[in-house]
């Protein structure tokens, strides 16, 4: 079910919040991926028209297909930026993956983790609350809400802010009654 930002899958034995992907960073890793691509096609059309210009045979490629660095710099600029593109993609697309928080409340373990690190045993948790933060406003001068799990003597762990304070109930009482904790009412 998806509430808000979450996408929330709850068993028996645990319930996940997983954040959505933004938009944003699905399109602007889109973009970079783009223009990466483009200077990579620029750059072995350049090596391409490098290797007409020249009027004999292209010294670029020697016996074994290879190309040499001493007569087409473009040629090997071409094979630098595939390379990196081939590196650099997969890593940007796993660092865009695990930048977005997984926070799973484990009956089974009894634990309270984000991105599989703990943060309290589910014991320690003592509220799920829902707080208007009045020093926080955006130009339309809408409030803003943080979703916060209370635990350990006061100490919070926030797991969302929004404007929409209905969503942000609806997921702290799908927590409330998972974990079997008090869930405070809008301050």
């Amino acid at each position: 079910m998806r509430v808000g930002a979450f996408d929330i899958t709850r068993s028996d034995e645990r319930l996940t919040l997983t954040t959505v992907m933004g938009e944003r960073e699905l399109f602007t890793g889109c973009g970079l991926i783009g223009v990466a691509f483009v200077c990579i096609l620029a750059l072995g059309a350049l090596t391409l028209v490098r290797d007409v210009q020249l009027a004999t045979p292209s010294p670029a490629v020697g016996a074994n297909g290879a190309v040499s660095a001493e007569s087409n710099h473009f040629g090997i600029l071409w094979l630098l930026a595939l390379a990196a593109a081939m590196v650099l993609v997969p890593v940007y697309v796993v660092a865009l993956y695990r930048a977005n928080p997984v926070f799973s409340f484990d009956l089974s373990s009894g634990l309270f983790t984000r991105n599989r690190r703990m943060i309290t045993p589910l014991r320690r948790i003592e509220q799920v609350c829902v707080r208007r933060l009045s020093a926080f406003t955006d130009t339309d001068v809408r409030p803003v809400y943080r979703l916060l799990i209370v635990y350990g003597d006061g100490s919070e762990v926030a797991l969302d802010e929004s404007h929409n304070n209905e969503a942000l109930e609806v997921i702290a009482d799908e927590i409330a009654r998972f974990v079997d904790r008090d869930r405070v009412p809008p301050v």
